[in-house]
């Protein structure tokens, strides 16, 4: 089924297009969604690997979903490119730092995204959302995501604090999550000594719709996914946990909700 079925989940559950996606439609022409592309998309080799960044937040008026459609156009002829002249396992083994922060996303926007990140492989290390429209859909999406691309490297970090994520679709992502051991936890670099470690996935998922964060991580743990609040910072952090285990998943401030 791969990306279908949460394609139809996004689509069912619809975005309010108003007189600011109006807007945005009118405004994000292929040449300005072009020039902004190539302004926030960075490819650089990092020794025997490669530092893949794209920086699209905050964005004035928001991409809308006629501006993402055209963006992931021009996003697929440049993996193609780059696949074409480095190979797949450069993309697969990327660290890729993907922001789409503070930019009004539809849960049908960032599944559009989000497959054609899988369609090409891409390792993306830190999935930077927050501050959108996302629900139910947009998190199924990014479960899709995790499940069907398995040839690259594992997610680190998913920011998805200040959307619309009730408890249902919080505890599935822990269970996508679960699911998909030995793969997770991941292997990342210590932000203290560069060596490979493995740490939980930073999981941000606080000031969203969840009405009862204690019941879904009771929920999560009877499950079998083993959670750190990260309640110590000092102590517990992207790359380390205060626990002698690595835990699946650190839920730092997932208690603090709209």
């Amino acid at each position: 089924a791969g990306f279908s079925s949460a394609a139809g989940a996004a689509g069912d559950e619809g975005s309010a297009q108003d007189a600011g996606e109006e807007e945005s439609q009118d405004y994000w022409t292929p040449r300005r969604v072009d020039r902004v592309a190539r302004k926030g998309f960075e490819m650089k080799q990092r020794g025997d690997g490669w530092d893949l960044k794209i920086s699209m937040s905050n964005l004035e008026p928001p991409l809308g979903e006629t501006g993402m459609n055209r963006y992931c156009d021009w996003l697929r002829s440049r993996f193609g490119a780059l696949k074409e002249e480095h190979g797949a396992e450069a993309l697969r083994q990327c660290r890729g730092e993907v922001d789409f922060s503070q930019g009004r996303m539809t849960n049908e926007m960032v599944w559009v995204l989000l497959e054609t990140l899988a369609h090409f492989e891409v390792h993306v290390a830190l999935l930077k959302l927050y501050a959108n429209r996302l629900s139910q859909a947009g998190v199924l999406s990014i479960c899709e995501f995790i499940r069907t691309n398995k040839r690259a490297e594992a997610v680190q970090e998913i920011h998805l604090q200040h959307n619309e994520v009730d408890d249902e679709s919080a505890l599935e992502l822990l269970r996508t999550l679960h699911q998909q051991r030995p793969r997770y936890p991941p292997r990342r670099s210590s932000e203290t000594t560069g060596e490979m470690v493995t740490a939980p996935v930073w999981l941000r998922l606080n000031h969203n719709r969840v009405r009862d964060p204690e019941a879904v991580r009771r929920a999560a743990e009877a499950e079998g996914v083993t959670i750190c609040l990260a309640a110590d910072r000092n102590v517990c952090g992207t790359s380390r946990c205060c626990r002698k285990e690595c835990p699946l998943v650190h839920m730092y401030t997932f208690k603090v909700q709209c």
